[in-house]
């Protein structure tokens, strides 16, 4: 239950940063109350994604360790890909569609950023990785 707690206080911040911040909160303003609104909503789903692990739910250990190998090429890419869905207004497409459209389409961006951070780990990070650490003989 902390997960889906965790996914309504996203989604609950999405309001709030709407109606209470008229979206400067996603724009990079407000770090304090961005932290504590998304940051609470975050903390909830990886509490929940722990509690779940403890239950005996867990995820093929290749696309976990994939997911875990590539979190900076996600917290590097993140910013850009949603960047370029507001230029190309996509963003601005939602609010014309039903509300299960447009979050059918948040999900398949959020799978979008997943998987070309993997790929972005896979064949850019990793290499480097291997490379650099065979300079240095490490």
């Amino acid at each position: 239950t902390l997960l889906s707690i965790g996914f309504f206080v996203l989604m609950l911040g999405g309001l709030i940063n709407s109606i209470g911040f008229d979206g400067a909160l996603s724009k990079g303003y407000f770090a304090l109350w961005r932290t504590l609104i998304f940051g609470s909503g975050a903390a909830l789903i990886l509490a929940g994604a722990v509690r779940m692990e403890n239950r005996g739910w867990r995820l093929n250990p290749a696309i976990s360790c994939t997911l875990g190998d590539s979190s900076y090429a996600i917290y590097l890419s993140h910013t850009l890909l949603l960047y370029i869905a507001y230029k190309t207004n996509l963003l601005g497409f939602l609010t014309l569609v039903s509300g299960w459209t447009a979050r059918g389409i948040l999900i398949g961006l959020c799978l979008l950023i997943a998987i070309y951070s993997a790929v972005h780990y896979i064949l850019l990070e990793r290499p480097l990785h291997i490379s650099f650490r065979s300079m240095l003989k490490v």
